[in-house]
């Protein structure tokens, strides 16, 4: 299964907009996934990944709507 497929999400089959592996970066030693969703459900994209047999450590917001947030925001 791929996450791209989606998964149920509070009774509701969710399916992302977009799943990107980003590029490697030599001081992160995880893979990156770039995950956009259209609703954003209660734990989609936790979901989403865990359904597929990974595990999330570390999840970050960067837009809600049209409205990107800074960079440096919560640093």
């Amino acid at each position: 299964m791929a996450i791209s497929e989606g998964t149920m999400v509070e009774g509701v089959h969710c399916v992302p907009d977009s799943v990107e592996l980003m590029p490697k970066q030599h001081d992160i030693p995880r893979a990156r996934l770039r995950i956009v969703v259209h609703e954003g459900r209660n734990h989609e994209v936790r979901e989403l990944v865990k359904n597929v047999g990974l595990e999330v450590h570390s999840l970050k917001r960067v837009r809600i709507g049209g409205f990107r947030f800074p960079s440096d925001l919560g640093s």
